[in-house]
């Protein structure tokens, strides 16, 4: 069943999502419009007061005279409280400003004036890398879930992704309002939740392991640290966590600690993937996990080394800090790779389609500007408003010209990389369509292999066909440049492969790739094909291309199939001709055949040997005269009517119209089969089946009942001896002995349960049945971990039936719904009174049924459980008795969701007091 994809949580991430872009947005606005005040000098608290700890050379400190360990009294005459009290002046004068700085060296004040400055141009083009990283990474996941979003992890990828946005992109100002803290606070918490949360992925990247299996419950430990660091950070700006003299000190070792964490993490996932990568066994994903294992440890190890330890150990190089944060963009980048199933031999293709676009590009940019500056030319310089419309008209044109310009350079692009086969690729679909009217099945798989080799290159192929005997095995039809041994193992290529090719990078029997052809959703053949003649694996284009022929392959050679096998039906038409009259006469099941005015036109030998009138003695006579007025008016009003009571034997009557070509009633067709002997061996199975019930039931409530019950009423017994009836523990015992009935009850219900009943009808509760029932698996229920929801709504739930058969039923469907949720789930038992029918609805939300199996359910001896099992014979028999009590039953069942059987039996009316 397909995933629902506006679940809970995918709306919650829509959500936090736009809450996230909506905040990014606000900030950068924010930073765009106010400049971030600097005197160049970083302000701690010290036992002083407010004091230079470093001082940047070259910045407006600086050069106003301001040393290191100078102590700032007041900023234009107000005095300064603190260090966040010297951020908010400074926002309060902004930059290119010039301020008064009261200055206390060694005891002596002096004034000095400074200039505020913008931030160096360092620092914002920092700032600038890591915006752009964050939109990468922003952009790499929204790409991720919105194409690949049933993949596995892509939701946790995601929130990757998005809390990177969050680190990369969000940056306080320093104005420390209450949107300037939000900002801040969503800063550090991205920061703290995305190590752990990413070192997560790794570990269930691309399937979670053993050990990760056994320890899942522990694995969220690795979030420890990081809730660590946040309390730590969240006590430090509160203050209570303080550090005298200096809490900048304090703060340092805090961010130092915190982006160690941080780099250490990352190193850690990048040590999970390369373990990942050398125990994956499957070509293709190995291929894939190589290039996300280097794409992470080329973004991580520049940062850790040149940033993280360097800082760790006091340490800031600023010198390299572009390239230990710009390297960060390869880790989303190859991880979206992997999860998308890029391939991995496209690097012509993105060359080609580079090429395409900057070639485009640059056509209609030089379009756009010789426009430009020819109407520039022919107007002159007075005429500044027709030239912004011809700088809009341009603009336009050249929008419109870009796609089948773009489109021009693609073609010639193709023609000079494919040369002489661009002709044989471009009529290769073409190839595909009238492929349809070979009805030859060697010539057409002659034809196959020749067209693919020329047009893609390829000097080695084969065609594998469904083996007709059995259809889970291909075998080898047609080969071209290669041999395949006797025995070779090709098990691999499966009906339904779940992806759109195979790929092996090594080569398997001179072939790397196997294309499933399908017709109606079903394998019939794969088309195998090696490296091309130079050697190289096929492109993106060369599988894209394949994956359309392919479906052309299937069909025509579905066709084919088709017509070899029409043609041999048609050889065996004449004489299946011949056989088709006897069939009726050979058949054990009588038939009648009347015409529209209700006379007997067919009268086969075993109804014969059913009434012992022959044939002439019936035909020409009304049907009524054979069988029953009553019979035939309900055989004509249901069309079926089961175990019916006729000649002394019981029988099933079904009737059908006869209908020509035009679809007009030529007559009826009453079928009558004899099932005297059926029905006897129905109620042996059904004590059968309850006998198998009984015992399985009985082992368990001997082992789980029987011996603890010895034990308790033993020690009870002793117990009750040595104590008074005054002893408060009294009352204890008297709760065990109570027990000990309760169980003693069980077991006479088991055993109640296990006698044969005569097949006698009378009133019966279907709500006490239930209870009965239920009370019977009680225990099962618990073991499995069922739970059980009953809404018994009907108000009279009274039929006429025989209790052990309604009995038999609920048991089947009960175990049946047992069985079919081995990891536990819930039973939902439903009654309520439609139109004088009780309605009983037994839902489960186990593994449900496929839909190829759900019309053998009834079958006799069907099961798809384990050999040991089940008998198969639990929802015929069931089935058997609810015709029987003259109801029916159905069943909805979702794979994945769960089964719903529905029975209806008819009530007793409701006596009424007069």
């Amino acid at each position: 069943m397909r995933r629902k994809i506006w679940s809970v949580k995918y709306v919650a991430t829509v959500l936090l999502t736009l809450t996230v872009l909506i905040l990014g947005g606000l900030n950068a606005q924010q930073k765009r419009r106010y400049i971030p005040p600097d005197d160049g000098v970083a302000w701690v608290e010290g036992t002083e007061g407010v004091q230079a700890r470093l001082v940047v050379p070259d910045r407006p400190a600086e050069k106003a005279g301001i040393r290191r360990s100078d102590v700032l009294k007041a900023i234009n005459g107000q005095a300064v409280e603190n260090d966040r009290h010297v951020t908010r002046l400074l926002y309060e004068l902004g930059a290119w400003s010039r301020a008064t700085y009261t200055i206390d060296r060694d005891g002596k004040e002096f004034d000095t004036t400074v200039v505020v400055a913008p931030p160096p141009e360092q620092s914002l083009r920092h700032q600038k890398y890591l915006e752009i990283i964050g939109l990468i990474y922003f952009l790499v996941g929204c790409f991720v879930l919105l194409k690949r979003s049933r993949a596995p992890h892509a939701l946790h990828f995601y929130l990757v992704c998005l809390t990177s946005f969050v680190f990369y992109a969000f940056h306080f100002t320093g104005k420390l309002n209450p949107f300037d803290w939000t900002i801040f606070w969503a800063d550090l918490c991205a920061s703290l939740l995305l190590p752990p949360l990413f070192l997560h992925f790794c570990l269930e990247f691309p399937s979670r392991n053993k050990t990760v299996e056994r320890w899942h419950s522990l694995l969220y430990l690795i979030y420890l640290p990081a809730a660590v660091i946040f309390i730590a950070q969240l006590a430090f700006i509160n203050g209570i966590l303080s550090f005298q003299p200096s809490p900048i000190l304090l703060r340092d070792v805090l961010d130092t600690l915190g982006d160690f964490y941080f780099a250490l993490y990352f190193v850690l996932s990048a040590a999970v993937l390369l373990k990942t990568y050398r125990t994956v066994k499957t070509p293709e994903l190995r291929q894939q996990m190589k290039w996300v294992t280097r794409g992470t440890a080329l973004g991580v190890v520049p940062y850790f080394v040149l940033q993280s330890v360097p800082r760790l150990s006091g340490t800031i190089p600023q010198n390299y800090i572009d390239f230990s944060i710009f390297p960060l963009v390869l880790i989303p980048i190859s991880f979206g790779y992997a999860i998308h199933r890029y391939r991995l031999m496209d690097v012509d293709i993105i060359f080609k389609r580079g090429v395409t676009y900057t070639l485009a590009t640059a056509c209609v940019i030089g379009l756009y500007a010789t426009v430009i500056v020819v109407v520039g030319e022919l107007l002159g310089a007075g005429f500044e408003p027709l030239s912004v419309v011809a700088r809009v008209i341009a603009t336009i044109v050249a929008a419109l010209l870009f796609a089948p310009i773009k489109d021009r350079f693609q073609v010639w692009l193709d023609k000079f990389f494919y040369r002489d086969r661009y002709d044989l690729r471009q009529t290769l679909i073409d190839f595909g369509r009238t492929l349809g009217s070979e009805v030859d099945l060697d010539n057409m798989l002659d034809r196959i292999i020749d067209r693919l080799g020329r047009a893609l290159f390829i000097g080695r192929s084969a065609i594998f066909i469904e083996d007709p005997f059995d259809p889970s095995r291909f075998l080898p039809a047609k080969t071209s440049g290669l041999t395949i041994p006797d025995g070779a193992d090709f098990s691999f290529l499966t009906p339904a492969p779940g992806r759109p090719y195979i790929f092996f990078e090594a080569d398997l029997y001179d072939l790397n790739y196997f294309i499933p052809c399908r017709v109606k959703d079903r394998v019939i053949a794969y088309v195998g094909l090696g490296r091309t003649q130079n050697g190289d694996y096929l492109t993106s284009e060369d599988l894209e291309l394949l994956e359309t022929v392919s479906d052309y392959i299937g069909i025509a050679l579905e066709n084919a199939r088709l017509y070899r096998s029409l043609e041999q039906k048609a050889s065996e038409y004449e004489s299946l001709k011949d056989f088709s009259e006897n069939i009726i006469e050979s058949i054990n099941v009588g038939v009648v055949v009347e015409d529209v005015e209700g006379r007997i036109v067919g009268w086969n030998r075993a109804l014969e040997s059913l009434t012992g009138r022959s044939r002439l003695e019936t035909l020409g006579h009304q049907t009524e005269e054979v069988i029953p007025a009553h019979f035939l008016r309900r055989l004509h009003e249901n069309r079926h009517l089961y175990k019916q009571v006729w000649n002394n034997l019981s029988v099933n009557f079904s009737a059908t119209s006869l209908v020509d070509k035009a679809g007009a009633t030529r007559g009826t067709l009453i079928i009558v089969d004899n099932i005297t002997d059926r029905i006897r061996l129905e109620g042996q199975l059904i004590q059968n089946e309850k006998l198998t019930s009984i015992g399985l039931l009985a082992a368990g409530v001997a082992h789980e009942v029987n011996t603890p019950l010895a034990v308790i009423s033993s020690y009870s017994q002793m117990l009750r001896k040595e104590i008074s009836s005054e002893d408060p523990r009294h009352k204890l015992l008297e709760k065990i002995t109570k027990q000990t009935f309760r169980a003693s009850e069980i077991v006479n219900n088991l055993l109640h349960f296990s006698r044969t009943n005569a097949t006698e009808f009378a009133d019966v509760d279907v709500h006490q049945v239930i209870a009965d029932t239920l009370s019977l698996l009680d225990h099962q229920f618990k073991t499995a971990r069922v739970r059980i929801d009953r809404e018994l709504r009907a108000e009279y739930p009274v039929v006429f039936a025989n209790a052990g058969k309604l009995q038999q039923v609920f048991l089947n469907l009960f175990v049946n719904a047992r069985d079919a949720m081995p990891e536990g789930g819930e039973l939902r038992i439903l009654t309520d009174t439609v139109d004088s029918k009780i309605e009983i609805i037994v839902q489960d939300t186990g593994v449900g049924i496929s839909s190829e199996n759900i019309q053998k359910i009834y079958d006799p001896f069907f099961t798809t459980k384990a050999v040991g099992k089940g008998t198969g014979l639990g929802l015929s028999v069931s089935y058997g008795i609810v015709q029987e009590h003259g109801g029916n039953i159905s069943v909805d069942s979702k794979p994945g969701i769960g089964t719903s059987f529905k029975l209806e039996l008819p009530l007793v009316r409701k006596p009424v007091n007069v």
